[in-house]
């Protein structure tokens, strides 16, 4: 009889250079199919056990998932609980609604690391808990997985001492394509295939290479040029991006002994990063999941260089020793790979980069075997993997007996990913049915060929178009957002690449044709911080010398910022437009060709070979740099869409030509729909100027009749969260209210704390980090409008709101989801913002009485009208409906015309290490009354709301990561703490972590705190502060009183003004850092007196100072947060 490959009873496993044995208990677990029969043993085969590219029945993802549930809840020792049992009934219900479901955080860390720990052909399992997960499940698109990849790149190499780590993707679902990372590995050098078969560089990645190059990469053709990142996601093509040099550390490889190894040329990167499996977790599949360990000494040396397949390096080195490599019998390939062992080894060592031998690592899994055995009965193990390529019976694992078979959770191979893009888009459009169902097995090449054919007509159509680069830079996500919704109005007629400022380095500007600009004000009219390096290089590589003798950068943006904003934004882009319109007529005279004589180099370099004339820069090339801005801000700033505009100043200052005016769009105006009208008329000038060929790409027109917009039946309502995900792209959990506390309170003002609870897992936070909350709109303002609404549904009635192309088309509203009028009203939209011009004319349209309709007409036509109206009432949507009773409007068009409900971001005031699973928030209301005090009262829409909240109450809220107000790591340099009122929600997080560490660590910091308030009774937190200050987490607080009674009024810019030496010496003798946490005024009261500060102890004067204090932003070490109470 023949003994099962992999037998369902126990198995004694012997070890025979000890003598022993053990019994592998463990396998009898497993439900999972072996990759042997009973007659043909398949353990050496390579990629096995591939994955369907089907999604999971229902019926399997639940059974998988109660396996993991039942594990996870043994592991943290809650069986059976109640917790349990309610978490088992949820999965169910969602698997019965969805056909999936959703983990929690702390159960995905549970199974990635479970994974990592069943992964039978990894030798490095010791490391299993320290697994690093970075949860990415809520990005949706390509350019946010590359950020998320760079994040992880950045974080998992940490300068050389590496960190295991995993960043999960969002989920496979049924009816779309998967997200998927195409690279097998993060990291990979290319390989260039020549016409005589030769390649340059890896031939492990030839192939991989010609599918990069034909999605438009080019290379350089050298040995270790690093692959672009190829993703895609379940709505986008696949897109390429460059890694950046800084995330990918690379090792020169030379030999201890002999110097001629390291004129070989060699090199070698830090990080190994699969990319190309799936985490099945749960039954739960993840198909984009890139981990990461750090590298084996024999991968590299053995494999990656000797390998006849790969560099094979090993006649070179044979040669350079002096071996005789005529034939094998005198063992010149085992002492050339020695060699080459030994220089990977040494070079690693030498560079201070994490890498382990094979001697070490196979002692390592020893251990590890022997502790699985003792803890789970049982280790699964590949023995041709986990015996090294190099030594093998020199090490203890080679005469170790093991088991091969598979648990879950796993890592599991799956279709390359180009291969399955093909595949799935067939099995979408109906052209396949599910995989193996009969048809011809596709083979790699074939599938290959195919993809490559097409993407060479779909490449030649490109070439030919105008290509149209994206910039944008973001805080919050919403110019990111713009940009590639700016994208896909441009993609098809131009060939369009979407770009972040943080990684576009300025000199890249000569090869572009066509820029368009997505930029947002930050702060007091600053630059966003991912946008300022890149906004200073371009104005020292694009401005005359002569310019720039006047003006550093920051003089010249700080000039501009106060001085050059005079001109009305609309104004302003009028004057451009005219400009623009006139010059295009001119060129038609012309002719199109003629006009682009001049064209705009952006390099100094450049500017003093080919000459300039008139601060032009020209390369001879016939083509100019045509560009447009949209700029983002809020008008309740002194400086509107300072950043925006000024780079429309800076590159028309230096030659480039308009297609369109800058267009400020007022986050406290329609915003999005400022931005569609500007994306409508920059493609039709874009046109014009570019004579783009082919059909006009249709922009969709504003919604402004109910023939347009329709809410149609759902069969069932998305959950809350699930809706606010989409809605927000954010990872949106729920909190339970554990506690509220008034902190302090008087007539129209109040300052509490609250503390959260999630309802699942741990809310991961730093100290600086904030809470994004989405409130709800008052259940009075939604049942004041349902009651001014037609066409509507019944009140529990699911439903989605749908949207006409013109195409005739209907399709889903992007962002609300499928629920009731009533809570897309309550949660969706804002019912409280002063309504803009545009949905009061169409109110106008809907007002039965012809007085009311003229005199909303009236207020939609006439800014100034308008503008003195809002600011004497602040009328919310409401307001205006009782005012003008007549009203009655389309309940689908209301919906799809009010401006989104926005979240509000929240310091988080508490620390992970000290107050566990709990978060807390300093929360402020200001109540004022509108018409000169004599109108209703209002009150912050979302500080009411969380007010109004009470212990036991839930809340829906995000995570958002603020690195930019992260401690310093140094602990020796010192800390300036400045903030009013609720400004001290972070710093309240920064103490109790400095204490947490003093107590823990004995780190000790020096940290001064500068706290201002009306009057004693308003000190937030002062028995804390007091506290910390006897601990030592504080070394020195600081009070400013500015209504005490006979007290003279203090600001907290005057105690800074009075400790002015020490400021100074702190911030710039010691390189300490400043952080600023209150409202405009504040900001600029503080940014005043530190320049006095500059000036007086430095002996600088007013612009040196300036130039100092932009240089400590540009260095992070001068950080400002804004905060109000509203």
């Amino acid at each position: 009889m023949v003994k099962k490959a992999c037998p369902a009873h126990p198995q004694r496993l012997a070890n025979f250079s000890l003598k022993k044995e053990v019994v592998d208990t463990l396998q009898s677990q497993t439900n999972e199919e072996g990759v042997c029969s009973g007659r043909v043993c398949g353990g050496s085969l390579m990629n096995i056990r591939r994955m369907s590219l089907a999604p999971r029945p229902p019926a399997l993802v639940l059974a998988h998932a109660k396996t993991f549930l039942d594990q996870y809840y043994r592991d943290i020792q809650g069986y059976d609980s109640a917790e349990h049992k309610g978490r088992w009934q949820e999965v169910s219900r969602s698997v019965a609604k969805r056909g999936t479901y959703d983990l929690t955080f702390d159960e995905l860390v549970f199974g990635a690391k479970l994974a990592w720990r069943n992964a039978p052909r990894c030798v490095g399992r010791m490391q299993w808990k320290r697994l690093q997960v970075f949860d990415a499940r809520h990005i949706t698109t390509a350019q946010e997985m590359f950020e998320a990849i760079c994040k992880h790149l950045e974080y998992a190499t940490d300068g050389g001492n590496l960190r295991s780590t995993l960043t999960v993707f969002p989920q496979r679902q049924s009816g779309r394509r998967d997200f998927r990372v195409w690279n097998p590995q993060l990291i990979a050098y290319a390989g260039y295939r020549a016409d005589d078969g030769s390649v340059t560089g890896d031939p492990a990645w030839a192939e991989f290479t010609q599918v990069c190059q034909e999605l438009g990469w080019q290379g350089g053709g050298g040995r270790f040029d690093v692959l672009p990142l190829v993703v895609s996601t379940p709505t986008e093509e696949p897109q390429w991006f460059d890694i950046p040099d800084d995330l990918v550390l690379r090792v020169a490889l030379e030999h201890p002994k002999y110097d001629w190894f390291g004129a070989l040329g060699l090199e070698w990167f830090a990080l190994p990063a699969v990319s190309g499996m799936m985490l099945d977790c749960g039954g739960v599949e993840f198909t984009a999941a890139p981990f990461n360990g750090w590298y084996l000494s024999s991968e590299i040396a053995s494999r990656d260089l000797c390998d006849a397949q790969r560099y094979n390096i090993i006649k070179e080195v044979g040669d350079k020793l002096g071996l005789d490599t005529r034939t094998p019998v005198t063992l010149w390939k085992d002492q050339a790979a020695l060699e080459v062992n030994i220089a990977v080894l040494h070079s690693y060592q030498q560079a201070k980069v994490t890498l382990v031998d094979h001697h070490t690592v196979s002692e390592s899994f020893m251990q590890f075997f022997a502790n699985e055995h003792r803890e789970r009965g049982g280790c699964p193990a590949d023995w041709v993997w986990i015996v090294p390529p190099i030594s093998g019976s020199l090490t203890p694992v080679f005469h170790q007996e093991m088991s091969l078979y598979y648990l879950k959770p796993a890592y599991e191979y799956q279709e390359l990913a180009w291969v399955a893009f093909h595949k799935q888009n067939r099995m979408l459009s109906g052209e396949d049915g599910e995989p193996g169902g009969g048809r011809q097995r596709l083979t790699f090449r074939m599938v290959a060929l195919a993809v490559w054919f097409s993407s060479v007509l779909y490449t030649r159509a490109l070439s030919r178009r105008v290509r149209a680069t994206i910039l944008y830079a973001t805080e919050t996500g919403k110019s990111q957002t713009f940009a590639h919704e700016l994208a896909d109005v441009f993609r098809k007629n131009f060939s369009v690449q979407v770009r972040n400022m943080k990684e576009y380095e300025a000199s890249a500007l000569k090869d572009e044709r066509f820029l368009l600009v997505v930029a947002p004000t930050a702060g007091n009219g600053d630059p966003p911080l991912q946008a300022q390096d890149f906004v200073k290089d371009l104005y020292e590589d694009m401005m005359p010398d002569a310019e720039q003798q006047k003006w550093t950068f920051r003089e010249h943006y700080n000039d501009f910022k106060i001085n050059g904003l005079t001109d009305d934004p609309k104004e302003q882009q009028q004057k451009q437009t005219s400009r623009v319109v006139e010059k295009r007529q001119q060129e038609r005279k012309r002719g199109v060709l003629s006009s682009w004589i001049s064209r705009l180099t952006l390099r100094k370099s450049s500017y003093d070979l080919v000459g300039h004339s008139n601060g032009h820069v020209t390369d001879g090339r016939d083509r100019t740099i045509y560009f447009a801005v949209f700029a983002l801000g809020a008008s309740n700033y002194k400086y509107f869409c300072a950043f925006g505009r000024y780079m429309d100043h800076l590159l028309g200052q230096v030659g480039g030509t308009r297609v369109l005016g800058v267009s400020c769009g007022d986050d406290l105006d329609d915003q999005r729909k400022a931005f569609a009208r500007w994306s409508s008329s920059v493609l039709k000038a874009a046109s014009e100027v570019f004579q783009v060929d082919g059909d006009p790409v249709q922009v969709e027109e504003e919604v402004t009749r109910p023939d347009q917009v329709k809410l149609s039946p759902a069969v069932q309502a998305d959950s809350l969260v699930e809706g606010l995900t989409r809605a927000h792209k954010r990872e949106v959990y729920q909190c339970v209210v554990v506690e509220m506390k008034t902190l302090y309170e008087r007539p129209l003002r109040w300052v509490g704390q609250m503390v959260l609870k999630p309802t699942q897992g741990r809310a991961q936070y730093d100290p600086g980090d904030h809470v994004g909350v989405l409130a709800a709109n008052p259940r009075e303002m939604v049942t004041s409008v349902l009651r001014r609404v037609r066409n509507s549904p019944a009140a529990d009635a699911p439903v989605r709101l749908l949207l006409r192309r013109q195409t005739g088309t209907w399709v889903p509203h992007p962002q609300l989801p499928a629920t009731t009028l009533q809570e897309l009203l309550a949660r969706y939209v804002d019912l409280s913002a002063p309504p803009s011009q545009g949905l009061l004319f169409l109110l106008a349209s809907c007002a039965a009485n012809n007085q009311q309709a003229a005199r909303l007409s009236a207020l939609a036509t006439d800014t100034q009208q308008y503008q003195k109206w809002r600011a004497a009432h602040c009328p919310s949507l409401p307001d205006v409906l009782a005012e003008f009773p007549s009203i009655s409007v389309d309940a689908a068009l209301l919906l799809a015309r009010l401006p989104p409900l926005r979240p509000r971001l929240y310091s988080i005031s508490s620390d992970r290490s000290v107050h566990g699973d709990r978060v807390h928030l300093t929360v402020g209301s200001i109540e004022f009354r509108a018409e000169g005090g004599e109108g209703p009262v209002h009150l912050g829409l979302t500080s009411g709301f969380l007010k109004g909240l009470k212990a036991g109450d839930t809340l829906e809220v995000f995570t958002n990561k603020a690195p930019n107000f992260s401690l310093p790591e140094d602990p020796s340099l010192p800390i300036l703490l400045v903030a009013t009122g609720v400004g001290v929600a972070p710093f309240r997080s920064y103490w109790h972590h400095l204490n947490h560490r003093l107590k823990t660590t004995g780190e000790r910091r020096k940290v001064t705190l500068y706290f201002g308030c009306r009057s004693h009774k308003e000190d937030l937190y002062y028995e804390e502060k007091a506290s910390m200050l006897r601990s030592g987490a504080l070394t020195h607080t600081h009070l400013a009183l500015s209504r005490e009674p006979r007290l003279p009024k203090t600001y907290v810019q005057d105690l800074l003004l009075v400790d002015g030496r020490e400021v100074y010496r702190q911030l710039v003798v010691e390189g300490g850092y400043i952080y600023m946490c209150g409202n405009d005024v504040v900001s600029e009261g503080v940014h005043k007196a530190l320049r006095a500060i500059l000036q007086d102890h430095g002996n600088l004067t007013e612009a040196e100072a300036e130039d100092l204090m932009a240089r400590l932003k540009e260095e992070r070490r001068y950080r400002e947060e804004y905060c109000s109470t509203l």
